[in-house]
């Protein structure tokens, strides 16, 4: 049975290892879709469908609760089937925003991370 799981990062980790992965970094990509999920067995639970993901190819990232003061913004990282990545993004987003704030009422999309 597939198992949803939800990482922790620092958003500055993930920003960066992100930004390498884009520009072709293959150790980065590897990172993204190997070593973060590693400690973890396969299949995993899609996040917005709770389909099997057998291979992490795509994640979602979301920031989590508001840090306390000195502390550095963590970021939520789950990952999405390939039906789901291939949604328009009007629609996953909105799917994002409808279980966001089911499970954590009064969230809101907005703060550093959603470039507010």
């Amino acid at each position: 049975m597939p198992e949803l799981v939800i990482l922790n990062v620092p958003q500055d980790v993930l920003s960066r290892m992100r930004r390498l992965a884009n520009k072709g970094d293959e150790e980065a990509q590897r990172w993204l879709k190997v070593e973060l999920w590693k400690d973890y067995t396969p299949p995993f639970a899609c996040f917005l469908c709770d389909g099997e993901v057998h291979e992490v190819n795509a994640t979602l990232s979301l920031p989590d609760k508001k840090p306390r003061k000195r502390e550095k913004q963590q970021m939520m990282i789950a990952p999405l089937c390939d039906a789901c990545d291939g949604l328009p993004m009007l629609v996953r987003w909105n799917r994002i925003i409808k279980l966001m704030k089911a499970i954590r009422p009064g969230w809101h999309p907005r703060g550093a991370a959603w470039g507010r």
